[in-house]
């Protein structure tokens, strides 16, 4: 699929990355709030001359601080339609290796950690569950294939450690 406008300024692709990790508590997904304060996954436009992997890094680094490895191929796609424009977004699958405790747009984006039971319920829309599902049916079948278990270590911030890095940006801003 070629990125950007399709000629008639209308139809973007975009490219995303669903994040998860596994714990001492089992498989986690990590969900970030759109600029309307919905959950999703991190996502963005394929610009020109990158690929869906590369957008879905990028995007995932940008806004939620992810670093991570991309498994597999697309888990699902969709259309969307936002602000008079319909966009294709492709979401492909991210196993997180590292969690930044600042990211460039932190300011403006809450990032969670969820059990599958809780994405399911936070995801505002029915065709990120459905790619979700899609995850959780790769991620057995890999289990499978290779009988991998691979814990990330959790990288919640303690409280003290939430509020250092939240006195440190402020530091950064001002």
């Amino acid at each position: 699929m070629a990125s950007g406008s399709s000629g008639n300024g209308k139809s973007f692709d975009q490219a995303g990355a669903l994040p998860y990790r596994r714990t001492r508590r089992g498989v986690e997904f990590c969900l970030i709030t759109s600029t309307e304060g919905r959950w999703i996954f991190p996502k963005g436009v394929v610009e020109s001359g990158e690929t869906y992997k590369e957008t879905a890094t990028k995007e995932a680094l940008e806004e939620a601080g992810l670093r991570g490895k991309l498994v597999g191929g697309p888990l699902g796609s969709y259309e969307m339609v936002k602000y008079g424009k319909t966009y294709t977004l492709v979401l492909l699958l991210m196993e997180v290796t590292a969690c930044e405790d600042e990211w460039e747009e932190d300011h403006f984006r809450e990032r969670r950690w969820a059990t599958l039971d809780d994405a399911r319920e936070l995801l505002c829309r029915p065709q990120l569950r459905k790619c979700l599902d899609a995850a959780v049916a790769r991620l057995k079948d890999r289990k499978k294939r290779t009988g991998r278990k691979r814990n990330v270590e959790d990288e919640r911030p303690t409280r003290k450690r939430a509020r250092l890095a939240k006195a440190s940006r402020a530091a950064k801003r001002a």
